[in-house]
């Protein structure tokens, strides 16, 4: 074997070396990427199940509040103009209920704004307002809400939390 041969079978051997040193290289970086976009989807999917299971249990906070007006409203002693402190203490139970929950639902905006999912947002934001708004109304101006207030607000959140879990849907679809 001569000097020849021998920086032949040399090159051949590194040019080798090197190639397979590069397909290892782009090879790894894809499943890397391919890998950390698999888990981002997870986390995205995971953000808008925790954020559906949240924003269900403040809606059955919110049905129980509203479940317990009005029964007041429809049993055998209605507000007549006022809860009487029986009535009062029921609503307020209620209430602690609907107040918890009401805090989960700040971190399910947050999630929801991390991902990218506008929509839901916004409708949870409109469903919060006519809430509280209620709410407020309610007990911090300790005023008695009508029959039709009740029945008013009640309708504007159902209808706001059909398109809020229509939007949830479809930002869950999108990924």
């Amino acid at each position: 074997m001569d000097v020849y041969d021998l920086l032949d079978t040399t090159i051949k051997i590194g040019l080798g070396a090197a190639a397979s040193g590069i397909s290892a290289y782009v090879l790894a970086r894809q499943s890397h990427r391919s890998e950390m976009r698999k888990v981002a989807v997870l986390r995205r999917m995971d953000i808008l199940e925790k954020a559906s299971e949240r924003s269900e249990e403040f809606m059955r906070a919110w049905r129980e509040l509203t479940g317990t007006l009005g029964g007041m409203f429809e049993g055998l002693h209605p507000p007549k103009p006022y809860f009487s402190e029986a009535q009062w203490k029921s609503v307020m139970a209620a209430d602690e209920i609907l107040m918890q929950a009401k805090d989960q639902i700040y971190a399910v905006v947050a999630g929801l704004r991390l991902i990218g999912a506008t929509e839901p947002v916004k409708y949870l934001n409109e469903i919060n307002l006519a809430i509280g708004s209620f709410r407020d109304e309610m007990m911090l101006r300790h005023s008695t809400p009508t029959a039709e207030g009740l029945r008013g607000v009640r309708d504007e959140v159902g209808k706001l939390r059909k398109q809020f879990l229509s939007s949830l849907s479809k930002s869950y679809a999108a990924f």
